[in-house]
């Protein structure tokens, strides 16, 4: 049923005014050493929580952020020694990729952290009856592997054991 008829309806034009939302978040990254992508980035503060989960994922998708140390951005993660670093967001580059979200992203605490990079190294032992001379040892990596022209040196004597040394 039609119940407009029964009406006199006049329209009248009205304003809709949208202002730019201000997201305070964290951002939280792992990065393992040698690589150039983190393998895990974290988003959160209350003003994250508060958008829905669809919005989380168009934003973390196209929110673009620098890594610095002492001050300078780093264009070459692979490059960052074990540790924490500052993030920083790419004013930039967000106001380009976040148009339509009518946001302003303010970051806090915001930190890479690289973490170790795994590595198994196996020792070749051997059996010898005592005889007074040096036995020799080998060593190789069984598992993962170095990176950035990394080289160590694997050592064994009788006070220190089995070491590693810096080339």
């Amino acid at each position: 049923i039609d119940v407009t008829e029964n009406y006199k309806i006049t329209k009248e034009a009205g304003t809709l005014e949208v202002t730019i939302r201000d997201l305070d978040i964290t951002i939280n990254a792992t990065l393992t050493y040698g690589e150039t992508t983190p393998s895990r980035i974290s988003f959160g503060g209350a003003d994250w929580e508060s958008l829905s989960s669809v919005l989380q994922q168009e934003i973390a998708q196209k929110i673009k952020f620098n890594v610095c140390n002492a001050g300078s951005v780093v264009t070459d993660l692979s490059t960052l020694r074990v540790g924490t670093y500052n993030l920083e967001l790419d004013k930039e580059a967000n106001e380009e990729a976040l148009p339509k979200f009518n946001i302003s992203i303010i970051a806090h605490e915001s930190s890479l952290e690289v973490v170790p990079r795994p590595i198994t190294i196996t020792v070749n032992g051997s059996s010898n009856v005592y005889d007074g001379n040096k036995y020799s040892f080998t060593a190789s990596i069984t598992s993962g592997n170095l990176v950035n022209g990394d080289e160590i040196t694997f050592k064994f004597d009788t006070t220190q054991g089995f070491y590693l040394t810096n080339v």
